[in-house]
């Protein structure tokens, strides 16, 4: 897989820290070997649209880099 990224942000937020809705805000990166992300990303997928997590309040999106040597979320 080529190198990219894939964001899923609630409605009204764009991805950049410029938007109000980040303002102060941080992130948790998870860096993993390739072939170990997609159940993983999977699984935050379904927990963030289906508001499953206990501080889904706190969150505004997910991001995931695919990069040539390691994956990040």
């Amino acid at each position: 897989m080529q190198a990219g990224s894939f964001y899923l942000f609630h409605q009204n937020i764009k991805p950049m820290w410029e938007d109000k809705a980040n303002e102060g805000g941080g992130r948790f990166n998870i860096k993993m070997k390739k072939g170990y992300v997609n159940k993983i990303w999977e699984d935050l997928i379904v927990g963030f649209i289906g508001e499953m997590c206990e501080e889904k309040d706190l969150l505004n999106g997910l991001v995931l880099q695919i990069k040539h040597d390691q994956d990040v979320i």
